[in-house]
């Protein structure tokens, strides 16, 4: 049976993008798992291209082709037939479906009532499980958290849960964004670290799923 996670944060730059793509990448590679991502955001769509670079002028020039995660959500409170999402392959194995652009939800804010009363009535609304928070680009001192982080650790820990395993900055993830690759793929002792920790975070992940039932 299919499970469905959401990477979610009111800020950006925090690293949703880079998280989903690694966490999607060990969950193939090294968990054999089929994997569908998709990429809700609209105003770069970076997982979208990410995966498929090629897109990259689409989002430039504002205008996506595929049948997006959006136009299905608004055909729902239309009450019109839901039409079929497109869901590219791509070259590493994982499925997408791609973010619509900034230009296609112009007008999304005049849609958020109306979905919020379609949420309340039971018709589009699916209970959720918190899993934790996710500390990506952490820095250490001496192997262990800098203090100002390990205390923000140690209170998320207490309040609202954070998971065990974390990812550091450094180099290896900024090289594999560059080459529109994972950090697994590149070399150095802060590339070799970072997929070490993704592959544990993955691990820690799928651990969460499965006693969150």
């Amino acid at each position: 049976m299919a499970k469905v996670i959401g990477f979610v944060s009111e800020k950006g730059g925090v690293g949703k993008t880079t998280a989903v793509y690694h966490i999607g990448v060990s969950l193939k590679q090294d968990h054999q798992a089929s994997v569908l991502l998709i990429d809700t955001d609209y105003q770069r769509g970076g997982l979208t291209c990410r995966l498929i670079p090629e897109m990259l002028e689409d989002f430039r020039v504002g205008k996506v082709v595929d049948t997006t995660l959006y136009v299905a959500y608004r055909s729902l409170y239309a009450e019109s037939e839901t039409p079929q999402l497109t869901v590219r392959n791509t070259s590493i194995g994982l499925d997408l479906i791609p973010a619509s652009t900034l230009q296609a939800m112009k007008d999304v804010n005049a849609d958020i009532q109306t979905a919020l009363t379609y949420a309340t009535a039971g018709r589009l609304y699916t209970p959720t499980c918190f899993l934790g928070a996710v500390g990506m680009m952490c820095r250490e001192y001496g192997g262990a958290l800098k203090y100002s982080e390990q205390v923000i650790y140690n209170r998320l820990s207490r309040t609202t849960g954070i998971f065990d395993s974390y990812v550091t900055e450094g180099d290896g993830i900024r090289q594999a964004a560059q080459r529109s690759c994972a950090v697994f793929e590149i070399h150095g002792p802060n590339a070799y670290r970072q997929s070490k920790q993704f592959r544990a975070l993955t691990k820690e992940l799928k651990n969460r799923m499965a006693q969150s039932g």
